[in-house]
């Protein structure tokens, strides 16, 4: 004698349909099945007459009027589409080690990108970086055709509270920054200084020659200095162009339901 659908659903109900059906498909998605081909396997599984599978058909239906997460896999009836829909999503594993591979790579996704900037783009992006560092307020860009060799200012904050002048230059090159060059922003800042205290802010994308450097340490005004790297690193600090996932979800704990079934 066939048992009815409401005889099969004291031994099981939809879920237990859909756990069967899900760990027989392939490890890859979204998987769709029709409406037509869910009602004979829904037959098959029950072993009742269509008319039966129909009843637990509407109850399969009522149960994933929300997506059902059954395993791995997300479950959803689509009543428009009258279809099925199974995604299978990563476990609590894969995400953490997708999220150690991009957190991994995050560096050189930020030189690809720096790198294809334009010039005046560059600038936006280091008033952007040094507008959020706590030394620096009021950073913007200046004005092209008076600029002197200046490329953005604002205010620089010292340690015991007082508030100088900031000048900075730009040069997204991919050459080092080579001592003639240094030496002409050194003039620029002596000239906007007029005897009185300033810092300078001077940017190379590629770096600078050891001469370069050796000027940068001799300049009568303090100067930052900052290559990409030190630029990514104040990037990620203050999470400039880049933001922070934070992921947090619950999963059954194996081990314990199986401890207290001893």
């Amino acid at each position: 004698m066939r048992k009815s659908a409401n005889d099969r659903r004291e031994e099981g109900n939809a879920l237990d349909f859909l756990r069967e059906l899900a760990s027989g498909l392939p490890t890859v998605g979204p998987v769709h099945i029709p409406k037509k081909e869910l009602l004979r396997r829904i037959r098959s599984w029950s072993k009742c007459r269509s008319s039966d599978a129909k009843i637990l058909f509407e109850d399969l239906e009522g149960t994933l009027r929300k997506t059902v997460l059954i395993g791995d896999w997300a479950v959803l009836y689509n009543i428009y589409s009258e279809r099925l829909i199974l995604e299978q999503l990563p476990g609590d594993g894969q995400i953490a080690r997708a999220i150690e591979l991009r957190s991994n790579n995050i560096r050189n996704s930020l030189h690809l990108t720096l790198i294809a900037l334009s010039p005046r783009a560059f600038e936006n992006l280091l008033v952007n970086v040094f507008s959020r560092v706590p030394w620096a307020r009021d950073v913007r860009i200046t004005k092209r055709s008076r600029d002197g060799g200046i490329d953005f200012v604002g205010t620089f904050l010292l340690e015991e509270g007082d508030e100088v002048p900031l000048y900075g230059q730009a040069k997204h090159w991919r050459n080092r920054l080579d001592a003639p060059h240094v030496q002409g922003f050194i003039g620029s800042l002596t000239t906007h200084s007029k005897g009185k205290p300033i810092v300078g802010i001077a940017y190379c994308t590629g770096g600078y020659t050891l001469d370069a450097e050796a000027e940068i340490r001799r300049s009568p005004v303090k100067i930052l200095q900052y290559d990409e790297h030190r630029l990514v690193e104040l990037m990620l600090r203050h999470e400039v162009g880049v933001s922070r996932a934070r992921l947090e979800s619950f999963s059954l704990d194996g081990r314990f339901w199986d401890e207290i079934k001893e």
